[in-house]
């Protein structure tokens, strides 16, 4: 079921789009409920032994273990039903220990993967990650879309 809600990215942008225009319009009844989907978390835990790239240690608020459960255990105005990971680590490891969360965990209804672009095994891991159907795509930043796409 989630790999279904989560599908064509697009479909469920423009879905929640449309229903938070009626919200909006007030032409929604108040007793509908909305299902939420968090687009964009992040999970890691420092204590694997490969530890993390970030955050740094030195960091009393964020170098700590973040899962789904502990998301899960935050008050929230309304309940959400699922997030969607992406991921800030560039290691494949951490990638990869994305997926095998996911695997366990319905609450992840989709990941967006830190592969290596412009590096040589970018093509063999694009093809292993994109075999899964939480994987939905790439994230890119200014940095990767000029060193690793452009040259």
């Amino acid at each position: 079921m989630r790999r279904i809600f989560a599908g064509p990215t697009g479909a469920v942008a423009g879905n929640l789009k449309a229903v938070a225009g009626s919200v909006a319009k007030g032409t929604v009844a108040q007793t509908r409920t909305l299902t939420i989907i968090d687009t964009h978390t992040h999970f890691y835990d420092p204590t694997r032994a490969q530890g993390v790239p970030w955050p740094p240690k030195d960091d009393p608020l964020l170098y700590r273990r973040v899962l789904p459960e502990h998301y899960r255990a935050l008050p929230k105005p309304s309940p959400v039903a699922g997030t969607v990971v992406v991921e800030a680590s560039p290691l494949i490891d951490d990638n990869e220990w994305i997926l095998d969360l996911a695997a366990g965990d319905p609450f992840i209804v989709g990941f967006v993967g830190n592969l290596p672009v412009g590096n040589g095994d970018f093509l063999r891991h694009l093809n292993n990650f994109s075999h899964n159907p939480i994987f939905r795509g790439i994230r890119l930043n200014e940095h990767k879309i000029k060193t690793g796409i452009v040259t």
